[in-house]
């Protein structure tokens, strides 16, 4: 059976505090606390899977917190094939104030990938690609693999005829943009990094996700908004897509959904405006939930009809 396969390099046992009202300078009372497997991957294959396709995660882990992650991998039933590293790894911490709405993130670099770990992880994506129906390259690169490592691990995707999502940042970005990979969803930060200016309106979001298309031959070049939706063009054809108001319970992963959506839509034949719709839908739908990707059927179901989706010129 053919299986959606996501790399997450550099994962993390994410944990969340709910402080009420933090004052940072006395004794703060946490008043709940939650800790979930995550990094990007992790999160679009939990979305995936919860939508009902077969999935399989890569990545690196190490330490107490690796034990961690494989731990509640195995028991949320998602398949993995993970390299073991001699380093930790990484943790990370999101501080949420239930009062204000608002988040703090504090994240960790990860830890150092040797050159065996890297070659052994290779040999596992390799052989992965002969089960893959798509592959979904996902988040930060740990320190060792070097900035063209996704450019590699795409490129091998592509000449096993197998498509490829890219989420990440920066110059590993830029430089497996080469590898032209089908999908590609930065947020409006990311996209300004690699365009070398800030993006601003609407129109310079526009100009840039186009250029994706015709220079780097993307098939859905796409820009995730937050509270103001996604844009997507195939070059052919622009949409935007536009959430509804919702109280947010958490907004870790929702980007993580909305790629989930983007995948699911391209696996099973759909349009970029359908493709465009669901991944605002699965976006949202993980806001209203606590943790990264832990969304539920019933709020995706009330979400499809009041999800907007329009053209622009």
């Amino acid at each position: 059976m053919k299986r959606i396969v996501t790399v997450t390099l550099n994962p993390a046992i994410d944990r969340t505090l709910v402080i009420p009202s933090p004052v940072f300078e006395r004794v703060v009372r946490v008043l709940e606390t939650y800790e979930y497997p995550s990094g990007k991957g992790v999160n679009v294959a939990r979305v995936l899977k919860r939508r009902g396709f077969s999935v399989l995660c890569l990545g690196f882990f190490g330490g107490a917190n690796g034990k961690k992650l494989i731990q509640g991998l195995q028991k949320e039933g998602l398949d993995h094939d993970f390299t073991l590293i001699e380093g930790e790894t990484r943790g990370s911490l999101t501080i949420r104030d239930p009062t204000s709405r608002l988040e703090g993130h504090l994240v960790e670099s990860g830890p150092f990938i040797s050159e065996k770990e890297k070659v052994h992880f290779l040999k596992v994506y390799l052989r992965s690609l002969k089960v893959a129906e798509f592959i979904a390259l996902c988040g930060s690169l740990p320190p060792g693999l070097g900035e063209d490592f996704y450019a590699l691990l795409a490129s091998e995707a592509r000449r096993a005829g197998i498509p490829v999502a890219l989420d990440t940042s920066g110059a590993p970005l830029q430089r497996a943009l080469l590898a032209k990979p089908q999908i590609v969803k930065p947020n409006r930060q990311e996209l300004s990094q690699i365009s070398g200016r800030s993006l601003v309106t609407e129109s310079d979001l526009k100009e840039r996700l186009v250029r994706l298309v015709t220079d780097w031959e993307v098939s859905w070049a796409t820009v995730s908004l937050g509270k103001e939706g996604m844009i997507g063009t195939d070059g052919k054809t622009m949409w935007k897509g536009v959430p509804p108001l919702v109280n947010p319970v958490n907004t870790i992963g929702s980007g993580d959904a909305a790629l989930a959506g983007l995948i699911e839509a391209w696996v099973t034949g759909r349009s970029l405006k359908e493709a465009v719709h669901l991944a605002v839908v699965l976006g949202t739908a993980n806001i209203l939930v606590d943790g990264p990707g832990y969304i539920r059927e019933e709020d995706v179901t009330k979400l499809m009809g009041t999800v907007r989706v329009f053209a622009l010129d």
